[in-house]
């Protein structure tokens, strides 16, 4: 059996890793990361990168379910080179917010995307614009500053910021918002962006970008 190109950490869909996919019990992203480098004869891709090259800073841009996919990599790590590595977007979640983690992942959080923030964007690229923010903020002056120096770095930069005002959004079946886009089509000029834009700023509705994607093909499908 060959895994699907688009096999995927987030849950609640067909060809998620976790339950709920097409393995009843789902795998563990961590297992599967280690299993499939392990065919390729590098089980510990990114530890070893780190262990070949010791005096460089590694920046790595991931979500909180892509930190948890290659934490048993980085695991394999000795404090003294994990604290080479700057782990940017998963804002201290769960996994995190464990000791060893909270001391690698950049205190970014929601002031990223508030009234006072200069690189505010959508939340699916959430960890791409704070690593920008990052690279920016500490320089090339300051890129091989110790890891402390670099949290404080950014806590003092987003110290003065406020954040983003929360918006509840209703959440709605699958054929709820097959209805939605319908009746919205006209807006959307047939552009997707232009639906979710309009999903989520004018009717005010939670969806998360694949899914609406999907949805929205699917309509699009049945006007043809």
């Amino acid at each position: 059996l060959i895994s699907p190109y688009n096999l995927t950490v987030a849950v609640g869909t067909a060809d998620s890793l976790g339950r709920g996919g097409r393995q009843p019990e789902g795998v563990p992203p961590d297992q599967w990361w280690l299993r499939v480098n392990a065919a390729f004869g590098r089980r510990y891709p990114l530890s070893t990168l780190v262990r070949e090259a010791p005096d460089r800073i590694y920046v790595l841009a991931i979500s909180g379910p892509y930190l948890e996919l290659i934490s048993r990599d980085l695991e394999a790590l000795p404090d003294s080179l994990l604290k080479r590595v700057r782990i940017i977007g998963p804002q201290l979640r769960p996994l995190a917010s464990e000791a060893r983690w909270s001391a690698v992942v950049m205190g970014y959080d929601d002031r990223l995307d508030g009234p006072d923030s200069n690189c505010r964007g959508t939340r699916s690229d959430f960890p791409q614009r704070a690593e920008r923010h990052f690279l920016r903020t500490v320089g090339q002056g300051r890129a091989h500053a110790p890891i402390e120096e670099h949290r404080q770095i950014i806590e003092k930069t987003l110290s003065g910021w406020r954040a983003a005002k929360r918006i509840d959004r209703p959440r709605y079946t699958d054929e709820e918002l097959r209805t939605v886009i319908d009746r919205m089509w006209k807006q959307t000029g047939g552009q997707v962006g232009r639906g979710l834009r309009l999903l989520r700023d004018s009717k005010k509705i939670a969806c998360e970008q694949g899914r609406f994607k999907r949805l929205f093909w699917e309509v699009a499908a049945e006007k043809e």
